[in-house]
């Protein structure tokens, strides 16, 4: 029984032995190994920051689009305002001359006023000279 168990363990670290030995020739060094596991860790990150930044690409895109639409309505509202402004002015000064005129022909002119003292002189005297 001790025989069967010296024995395997003499197999067992054989085995181990050439493993160990083979391993060294196969397999990278251990900071050889987290270098490689950092940059492939570091790619795929890269990968998906890369997904990342083509998505904030295409939203940033749509509000571009979005923003020059709202700033062409908002210049299409202004020239509206320009335009109802200069209308109001015309309107104005058409009005301020429609209202000049109005008065200009309320007031009596000077030979109106002339004729009308006048008259009312020759009237009196009229009225005077009867008396």
């Amino acid at each position: 029984m001790k025989g069967l168990i010296i024995s395997g363990i003499l197999l067992l670290s054989l085995i181990l032995n050439i493993n160990i030995v083979y391993s060294e020739d196969i397999c990278f060094k251990e900071i050889d190994a987290n270098k490689i596991l950092m940059d492939l860790e570091t790619g795929h990150l890269d990968k998906l920051e890369l997904v990342l930044f083509k998505q904030k690409a295409v939203e940033y895109e749509k509000q571009i689009l979005i923003w020059s639409d709202k700033f062409k309505l908002k210049d299409d509202q202004l020239n509206i305002c320009n335009d109802t402004v200069t209308k109001y002015q015309t309107l104005r000064t058409d009005d301020k001359k429609a209202c000049d005129e109005a008065v200009k022909a309320a007031k009596p002119s000077f030979k109106d006023i002339l004729l009308y003292s006048f008259g009312v002189l020759g009237a009196g005297l009229l009225l005077g000279l009867l008396l």
